[in-house]
């Protein structure tokens, strides 16, 4: 990007993209949020399993969102010629 003098639709479409992900994980967050009382009458399930499930929930997205940290900072560093 950095050698264009007009920039294109790419850095648009990651853009897009990368919002729209953003959009529905913290979607997929709050949907299990409001739906927590729900889930534990519906399927009998305790407060620790409830409490589980939701802390892995929060485990997936941090290791997702770490993952692509560390592939912009590649990507980044070794975008520069």
């Amino acid at each position: 990007m950095n050698e264009y003098t007009k920039l294109n639709k790419d850095p648009y479409r990651i853009f897009d993209l990368s919002w729209a992900g953003w959009v529905f994980d913290f979607y997929i967050l709050i949907l299990f949020t409001f739906l927590k009382t729900q889930l534990q009458t519906s399927l009998n399930l305790s407060a620790e399993i409830l409490s589980l499930c939701h802390n892995l929930l929060e485990l997936d997205n941090t290791i997702s969102d770490l993952i692509f940290l560390f592939m912009f900072l590649i990507g980044f560093g070794t975008g520069f010629s």
